[in-house]
């Protein structure tokens, strides 16, 4: 049972970390704010001074777009939006997982997508499709990975993410898909020890000629352990 006189004394005593903490974030929020508000006026020419891999770029016409509609009410915005996809075939994508369980002796993960796309045609012409994959002792063992961690299951739901907007892409002409998740640098980076199944479902996914961008993985390979697989191949949309 959780002794909760012991537990107010250690708030008492540390009442001022978490207020400075507290501070700390409202502090760094402010300076986002200030910032944002500075680069509404910045051109998109300051973007030939980031670094090569960076985490944001200026649009151009400014950082901050007007919506160049007056929608006064609900109704308005609802009958704009259906104009504006009507036709449009829109798919997503996202995932759920189950890690193992240090209460239980046999380590089993289990891993869930979802599918679903809609045409936009009034019709009623949507549709959607869940998968369950089971993550298994041997896998786990077979990766010379730690089973209760998180990451080798997380990097499963990624990659069968991955395979669930691959055959979204392959069945519908025209589609655009969401994906609840990330494809940049860091994201990888964050996985790199259990990246390489995933890779080749990336790259399929994006469907394109299968390109070795040796520049970006001697990038990655420079920011992790020279323990890590070595090298990494990031293939790159040539769609723009």
């Amino acid at each position: 049972m959780l002794n909760l006189g012991d537990l107010g004394k250690e708030f008492d005593c540390k009442a001022d970390a978490i207020r400075d903490y507290v501070r700390v974030r409202s502090d760094v929020g402010g300076e986002y704010v200030r910032a944002v508000g500075r680069l509404a006026g910045e051109s998109s020419t300051v973007n030939q001074r980031l670094p090569r891999y960076s985490g944001s770029r200026i649009l151009e016409g400014g950082f901050i777009k007007p919506f160049s509609h007056n929608l006064k009410t609900r109704g308005e915005a609802h009958a704009w939006l259906d104009c504006v996809m009507d036709g449009v075939v829109v798919g997503a994508v996202d995932g759920s997982q189950i890690y193992p369980d240090k209460g239980y002796d046999v380590p089993i993960g289990v891993v869930q997508t979802a599918g679903i796309y809609n045409r936009h045609t009034g019709a009623g012409d949507f549709g959607e499709r869940t998968r369950v994959e089971l993550i298994t002792p041997a896998q786990f063992e077979r990766a010379r990975v730690y089973a209760y961690s998180s990451e080798f299951v997380d990097a499963h739901r990624f990659r069968a993410e991955c395979e669930e907007i691959k055959q979204l892409l392959c069945e519908h002409d025209e589609i655009f898909v969401l994906l609840d998740g990330s494809l940049i640098l860091s994201h990888i980076i964050s996985r790199i020890g259990v990246i390489v199944p995933v890779l080749s479902c990336v790259t399929g996914m994006i469907g394109v000629p299968q390109v070795m961008v040796l520049e970006i993985s001697r990038y990655l390979t420079g920011m992790v352990s020279s323990e890590m697989p070595s090298p990494f191949f990031i293939l790159i949309s040539d769609r723009g």
